[in-house]
């Protein structure tokens, strides 16, 4: 009897061996051999050719460093990703900082608020976003050597970014400057073409139109890929409505201003505030925003020839907002019917052209981007740190200097599959419950079948 006991514990025990021998191999196989399926319908867990085509560029590890608050669901929706990232390539290395336990991490990084740092070298970018196509982009800047050049247009008493007034463009031109981008002036008069180098073409509202041969050499300038950024205001602020530009990128200009009920500033309904955003690379994460008199814009039935793609996405108020039909700001705002045009109204919209009619009939594939804001006031010095409109401006300019490959990375559809986002509290709760307690009971049961055996 003894000696059938002792063999009894003996199988067990090669038993339990046998099983945790299993596991260890499983996990030593997988770290050599791993093989990632993505099954889900829509290929939610998969990256797009050109991120991988970007990935396949790194020659050295990349470090990213992820600092997140406890709090909040930053940490599951960026790992999410940047998991793929590092399945793809070895060359990605992960940290993870929660700023909550390690505050001295993340003022060694200099981190305030929840973001993604990549150190590449000697270089780092930082992402505040969460979406796929935002660290390609992150990534490809990075590799690239290139500077990218912005030309503000001048003679038609735009803003400006070298004078200190309260309504220039002052804190801008340094901002981007320490972003790394080279900004210059730029004067059409008595030229042919805007510069062959000119990565984004910045128009902040002229104050008088433009002359014809000026505004053709724009139209050809955004007819071979160019990027432009055209920032309007009203007319009782004095700004030009620039049409003829903003015709041949695809919008028709109001006279008029927004009247916003809603949401507004100063308890002001001429100076919208905005924080429902239609998604978009733009407005990921975006913070509310604030426009000052916003000369109302909309999608032009009536494009010059060629494949065009415009998107609203910075609107008024869907109930509360219209648009008044008046070239001065009366003292009392009110909606006047057969006259004035019910809201939403548009006050900030994209533009890609794909092809461009040629003198010959035929058409040529192009990249143009358009950015057109009905209001320049939120980017001057007085506004540009007031609410989000620092990220929103240069979430403009990023996308409008974003390389091509990458604006090829396609958005996720989620309409396919409802996506659930945990916080970090929610995954500590499933570690502890599925990894912990559950083995544990299982653990139990195993040992007080075991025990009832012996005394059989």
């Amino acid at each position: 009897m003894k000696t059938k006991k002792i063999t009894y514990r003996i199988n067990n025990a090669l038993t339990v061996l046998l099983v945790l021998g299993v596991i260890i191999a499983v996990n030593i196989i997988s770290n050599f051999l791993f093989f990632h399926v993505d099954i889900t319908s829509n290929m939610l867990n998969s990256l797009a050719q050109s991120t991988k085509d970007t990935l396949l560029r790194l020659e050295q590890p990349l470090e990213i460093h992820v600092f997140y608050k406890s709090s909040s669901s930053y940490f599951s929706q960026v790992m999410k990703k940047l998991e793929q990232f590092k399945i793809f390539s070895k060359n990605v290395k992960l940290s993870v900082t929660e700023m909550d336990m390690n505050p001295g991490k993340a003022s060694e990084f200099g981190v305030l608020n929840e973001v993604a740092i990549l150190i590449y070298g000697d270089k780092r970018e930082e992402v505040y976003g969460i979406s796929e196509e935002r660290f390609a982009m992150a990534i490809n800047r990075i590799l690239s050597s290139e500077i990218l050049n912005i030309y503000f247009l001048t003679g038609h008493g735009e803003k400006e970014f070298n004078t200190y007034e309260p309504d220039s463009y002052s804190k801008i031109g340094e901002l981007l400057k320490m972003n790394g981008y080279n900004i210059f002036s730029l004067n059409l008069a008595g030229k042919n073409e805007v510069p062959e180098d000119c990565d984004i073409l910045l128009i902040a509202s002229p104050k008088r139109n433009l002359e014809k041969e000026e505004v053709e050499i724009i139209k050809t300038y955004f007819d071979n890929g160019g990027k432009i950024f055209l920032l309007l205001d009203t007319a009782f602020e004095g700004g030009a409505p620039v049409r003829e530009i903003a015709a041949h990128m695809g919008f028709d200009v109001f006279s008029g201003f927004i009247a916003d009920f809603g949401a507004h500033l100063w308890n002001d309904p001429t100076a919208p505030a905005v924080k429902s955003y239609t998604t978009h690379f733009i407005t990921e994460k975006l913070p509310q925003t604030v426009f000052p008199l916003v000369r109302p814009i909309k999608e032009s039935s009536l494009k010059p020839q060629g494949d065009y793609y415009v998107l609203s996405l910075i609107n008024s108020d869907r109930a509360k907002s219209f648009i008044k039909l008046s070239e001065r700001v009366t003292e009392k705002i009110e909606f006047v019917p057969n006259q004035d045009i019910p809201g939403p109204a548009n006050i900030l919209s994209t533009v890609l052209k794909n092809t461009a009619l040629q003198e010959d009939g035929s058409f040529k594939v192009i990249d143009a981007r358009g950015v057109i804001s009905g209001d320049s006031t939120f980017a001057t010095d007085d506004f540009i740190e007031r609410f989000g409109n620092a990220d929103l401006f240069f979430n403009c300019i990023d996308w409008l200097a974003v390389e091509k490959d990458v604006a090829s990375v396609r958005p996720v559809d989620h309409s396919l599959k409802r996506i659930v986002t945990l916080t970090q509290i929610a995954m500590k709760k499933i570690f502890w419950i599925s990894v912990v307690f559950i083995p544990l009971l299982i653990a139990m049961a195993g040992a007080l079948v075991i025990v009832r055996r012996e005394k059989e």
